[in-house]
């Protein structure tokens, strides 16, 4: 496969003018949904490979195994038809042993020379061979789901209904690796968001966008630390998150002052948009 990148980026049509247009929620549905499937492809395909070497090698030891024992039967005949031959046979017998005295042990005689050595070739050759096919299958099984054949990039909208179906295609390595650009999330809690950046590769992420979710103050000082490893984030939408900060509290200073700490570690940070937070009279405090 020569394609390594594939960019759906921006492709997002939410305004409805593009006829047949895909909507950002259905787009991001769609493409965690071909992430997941192409896993269990693969995985099928592993288990089938691996069913199949299986059999390779039950059917190479019923080979083995047959050969010896038609090996033993020659033997066996062999052996009666010399106890019932006439005097001559054993005195060819006799004949070749007085030969390969000279240079062959007692025993090398009785079984051959070419004989023990086929078998102890026979025996090397299948020793390497199961050495080898374990330390492939070994490797194969420890290397298969780390391999990506091809890296997604994309815009995702993640709400309620697609945050889980989201979370698994980030989180199961496979053949694709999903990469997003923006972030939007809608009617998530804070632990949620939480986990979602947890598992974004942290090169590719340019902004974040979190909409009707009550954060509270404190979900919000929780998720600003864990956007200060994106060393290419440059926008926070911050739409209807409700802080809720509109009656005075004790303590509420100080969570003001650990948002703006938590916005201060956003070196990168070029656009805020803050919209309906409840912040009336807090918002020079917290710039």
């Amino acid at each position: 496969c020569s394609l390594q990148m594939l960019d759906l980026s921006g492709l997002q049509c939410e305004d409805g003018r593009v006829e047949d247009s895909m909507g950002g929620w259905s787009l991001s549905v769609a493409l965690c949904s071909m992430v997941l499937q192409a896993r269990a492809a693969a995985s099928r395909a592993h288990r089938r490979d691996g069913e199949r070497e299986r059999k390779r090698g039950l059917e190479a030891e019923r080979d083995q195994g047959a050969i010896k024992r038609d090996r033993g039967k020659v033997g066996c005949g062999n052996s009666g038809e010399s106890s019932q031959g006439g005097h001559r046979v054993q005195e060819v017998e006799k004949m070749d042993c007085r030969t390969n005295e000279q240079t062959l042990p007692e025993d090398e005689s009785v079984k051959g020379i070419r004989r023990r050595m086929e078998i102890q070739r026979r025996k090397t050759l299948s020793e390497g061979k199961s050495n080898t096919s374990s330390n492939n299958s070994s490797l194969c099984d420890q290397d298969w789901e780390e391999v990506v054949m091809v890296h997604v990039r994309a815009d995702l909208f993640v709400n309620s209904r697609s945050w889980e179906r989201v979370r698994d295609a980030l989180s199961q390595p496979g053949p694709l690796r999903l990469h997003c650009r923006y972030l939007r999330v809608e009617e998530l809690s804070a632990p949620s968001i939480a986990s979602l950046l947890s598992l974004l590769p942290q090169q590719d992420l340019l902004g974040v966008d979190i909409r009707y979710s009550s954060l509270g103050v404190s979900g919000l000082a929780m998720l600003l630390p864990l956007l200060a490893p994106f060393p290419q984030l440059h926008s926070l939408r911050l739409h209807y998150c409700n802080l809720d900060l509109q009656r005075a509290q004790p303590g509420q200073q100080g969570a003001l002052q650990d948002m703006s700490k938590g916005l201060g570690s956003l070196k990168r940070l070029k656009r805020l948009c803050l919209t309906a937070l409840r912040l009336p009279g807090h918002l020079r405090l917290l710039l």
